[in-house]
């Protein structure tokens, strides 16, 4: 399994540069599963998640499995309000496996 260290910040102003790097990154890895570990995240916005909606479809085009742990609350009244909380599929506390 591998890690991908998400910023403190998942917003309009700083995704396009993660998007890029986390794009390479899956792509690159020989691992069948990424995993997002959001613990260091304190600010998401709509950009933020559609960063997590885009690394979920890449880990499943290149059939991967993928998880997300470690959701601030925040966050995850904002995927819920935008209607994406299923989609993103959170796990608990940490990667498994």
């Amino acid at each position: 399994m591998r890690h991908y260290p998400l910023p403190p910040r998942l917003t309009f102003g700083t995704v396009q540069k993660t998007q890029r790097e986390l794009s390479e990154f899956i792509q690159n890895k020989k691992n069948a599963r990424i995993c997002l570990d959001l613990s260091k995240v304190n600010t998401c916005d709509s950009a933020g998640l559609a960063l997590l909606l885009d690394a979920k479809k890449q880990c499943l085009r290149l059939k991967k499995a993928f998880e997300i742990v470690n959701m601030p609350e925040d966050t995850k009244r904002l995927a819920a309000f935008c209607g994406v909380d299923d989609l993103l599929e959170v796990e608990q506390e940490s990667c498994s496996g």
